[in-house]
């Protein structure tokens, strides 16, 4: 991100967009995975992750890559990266 724009404001707010869906997210999260079928979830999940995935690199691909893009890019894609510790396991 520094390679892009070495405004310290943008680089944190990239380092923000990263770790907040996190935040907001985790207990919802874990209560809809406790009450839904988890394959379907997973798949869901994963399905969501392919199109955020796929409309990044065509934006990168147009060149049409703005702060607010990598902002949401990096908000979206976050959870996935980072899932929930499994309950129950060593």
């Amino acid at each position: 991100m520094t390679s892009l724009n070495p405004d310290p404001l943008t680089v944190s707010l990239v380092q923000v967009a990263g770790s907040l869906p996190m935040f907001l997210f985790a207990l919802p999260a874990g209560a809809l995975a406790d009450t839904v079928d988890k394959r379907r979830f997973l798949i869901g999940a994963k399905i969501v992750l392919t199109v955020v995935a796929a409309a990044s690199a065509m934006l990168v691909w147009l060149d049409l890559v703005t702060r607010p893009c990598c902002c949401c890019s990096r908000s979206c894609s976050a959870p996935a990266q980072h899932p929930p510790p499994r309950h129950g396991s060593p």
